[in-house]
């Protein structure tokens, strides 16, 4: 899953019985927003008797890595316990590429500005940040834009 790109999940809810059920979602504990927020497409709903019934939850994560967040459903007026639903996923970044892997500026003229363009491509279906920086401090070289973004599935040009 790519970071703060929504994906559903259809979760099938069967009420096996010949009466009506009410189930309820509750609500996600404010402490695992931090990783990722999920969104019921009904928060509380009616199921005909013997059927099923389809609950999508709407998966945003917040964090990269490893994440695992529960997800409680009560039957409304069932003296048993809620059904405790994990949500599991592996959250990413953005993946980015430059289109050169090394500036050849070649011999230059001392004491004139030159300028090669670097392309920065972001492969994801995410927009990507981007901090650029020479590898001293005191550099005879300068980053014309240091800081900015490229739109999913983008490309853009940066002058060193």
């Amino acid at each position: 899953m790519y970071i703060e790109y929504p994906y559903t999940k259809t979760i099938l809810l069967h009420n096996k019985s010949q009466l009506p059920a009410k189930f309820e979602v509750l609500p996600q504990d404010d402490s695992s927003k931090i990783l990722a927020i999920i969104n019921p497409s009904s928060p509380s709903d009616e199921i005909e008797p013997v059927s099923t019934y389809q609950l999508n939850l709407e998966v945003i994560t917040k964090k990269t890595g490893s994440i695992k967040i529960p997800v409680i459903i009560k039957i409304v007026g069932q003296n048993t316990l809620p059904a405790n639903i994990n949500v599991t996923a592996h959250s990413v970044g953005p993946v980015m590429h430059c289109k050169q892997e090394v500036l050849e500026f070649g011999k230059v003229d001392v004491l004139k500005t030159h300028e090669i363009k670097l392309t920065l491509i972001n492969q994801s279906i995410t927009p990507a940040e981007f901090t650029l920086f020479t590898a001293n401090r005191e550099s005879i070289f300068l980053v014309e834009e240091k800081e900015g973004r490229v739109e999913k599935k983008g490309t853009h040009v940066v002058k060193v």
